[in-house]
């Protein structure tokens, strides 16, 4: 009598058992809260974060933490120049990571999260202050985040496009002088984008 009844209850244990493992296995996903954050390497979620870019990397290759928009943490990460090559500067580049309890590293650019971030931030531009929005958009349309601050960005949202004009920065290899391109990013009413940049030309000292 007591084996009939145990085993109906086992198995109603193991289903619950599956589904809380199912809902914890499930890589994490970002949510629709756009505020701005500094990212704290003591924080756990940042820890956990840490953790995911470190595996990531290869031996030529140190990160740095940056910021983080609602869940969606930015690492910059560093790779420098092979050994023995001295006309070659050490390159950076950005990736992501969504906390949470599955943390998942993402590639930037990343098209799906521009249009998330677009979605959410059209709607109330000012929840994010301007350099952050500015650098937000960037980052998941190209990949970098680096524009001239002398030459500042503008964001003008009306009838149903956003138009995003900036002047990005370019580091060459070795000795070069770095150079600027002047981009326009697109973003129609579905969150479609395009991205537009004139031929780079050598950045006068004074611009940056």
């Amino acid at each position: 009598m007591i084996l009939k009844h145990f085993i109906p209850f086992a198995l109603i244990i193991m289903v619950i058992c599956m589904s809380c493992s199912s809902a914890t296995s499930e890589p994490a996903t970002w949510g629709d809260d756009m505020t701005y954050s500094y990212l704290d390497e003591k924080d756990r979620d940042t820890k956990a974060a840490m953790k995911v870019v470190k595996t990531s990397l290869n031996s030529r290759q140190r990160f740095y933490e940056r910021e983080k928009i609602g869940n969606l943490a930015f690492f910059e990460v560093v790779t420098s120049a092979p050994p023995g090559v001295n006309d070659v500067d050490a390159t950076s580049h950005y990736v992501g990571v969504i906390l949470g309890k599955k943390p998942r590293l993402v590639s930037l650019p990343d098209k799906a999260l521009f249009v998330h971030f677009a979605k959410n931030i059209r709607s109330n531009p000012d929840v994010l202050e301007f350099r952050a929005r500015i650098r937000t958009a960037m980052l998941l349309a190209t990949g970098s985040a680096r524009f001239v601050e002398k030459l500042p960005p503008t964001w003008v949202d009306e009838d149903g496009t956003l138009i995003i004009h900036y002047h990005k920065l370019f580091y060459g290899g070795g000795r070069e002088s770095p150079t600027r391109e002047e981009c326009t990013l697109t973003v129609d009413a579905n969150q479609d984008f395009t991205l537009e940049c004139a031929k780079p030309v050598y950045l006068e000292d004074h611009l940056y």
